[in-house]
């Protein structure tokens, strides 16, 4: 049954004392009536209906019931709050009805203010989702040699859309790494990444200033699938990956100097 036509309706109801005094005047014939009278307050704003003699007669006439007994039941028996304004008809409702819908419909805007979060929760999600990946879904997974020139195109765009935070020269290192080739040339470096946030990539390249200003003259450092520096030790030639902070320091295996590439003498 749809929500709209949706009221609850006590199993005992007809045992309630007002009910059988109804119930003994018009029989079966009143009880219907007056939860006939209870679905149409339900259907109506705020739960009541006006006592004038055109609404009463169109009641009567949907039921197809004198209209006398209409009156009786919505009159007497205590089972409708009779709301009288002087000089006018007046309103009838239901105190048991109004304050069960009114519940309801409480119930019901809580769950409705809870799904327009959830629904905010849930596109803000994806718009992140979009925001960090957004190469994944329009370049990565086109991977056509003849096509490639267009993607460099794309993401140098997209790179420089952060000139108002970052130096374009910063942005231009950071596009010229990331756009080097395969050797097939079917893939720029960037591509074959297994995730990239390009926002977050170019925050961690100005963070550590990945350029040869930080170097001492050592030159440019190779980086890692991770954006970090890889660099080689001078006396024994074995390469590892440093925080940019380490390169002027001394390597890990032999406690000697850092270089940018393989020395000539271990090669």
């Amino acid at each position: 049954m749809k929500d709209a036509y949706y009221f609850s309706h006590d199993s005992n109801a007809r045992n309630d004392q007002r009910i059988i005094k109804l119930r003994r005047k018009l029989g079966a014939e009143g009880y219907g009536i007056y939860f006939m009278l209870i679905e149409i307050l339900r259907d109506q704003v705020g739960y009541k209906l006006g006592l004038d003699d055109d609404i009463l007669e169109n009641i009567s006439y949907d039921l197809r019931v004198d209209m006398e007994k209409v009156e009786d039941i919505v009159l007497n028996y205590e089972l409708f709050h009779i709301d009288r304004t002087e000089g006018l008809p007046g309103y009838f409702y239901s105190v048991s009805l109004k304050r069960r819908m009114e519940k309801m419909d409480l119930l019901k805007q809580k769950r409705m203010l809870a799904g327009q979060k959830g629904g905010i929760a849930s596109a803000n999600a994806k718009q992140s989702l979009s925001n960090a990946q957004p190469l994944k879904e329009t370049i990565l997974n086109n991977t056509k040699p003849n096509k490639i020139k267009e993607r460099n195109i794309l993401f140098k765009k997209q790179v420089f859309e952060f000139t108002e935070q970052f130096d374009k020269s910063l942005l231009n290192d950071f596009y010229d790494y990331w756009t080097e080739p395969n050797k097939s040339k079917t893939k720029m470096r960037y591509e074959q990444e297994k995730t990239w946030d390009l926002s977050r990539r170019i925050k961690r390249w100005a963070n550590n200033n990945f350029n040869s200003n930080r170097t001492n003259g050592k030159g440019n450092y190779k980086l890692d699938s991770s954006g970090f520096p890889m660099a080689y030790c001078e006396k024994c030639g074995i390469s590892e990956s440093y925080k940019y902070e380490e390169i002027n320091g001394d390597s890990r295996c032999c406690k000697s100097k850092l270089l940018p590439e393989k020395p000539v003498a271990v090669r």
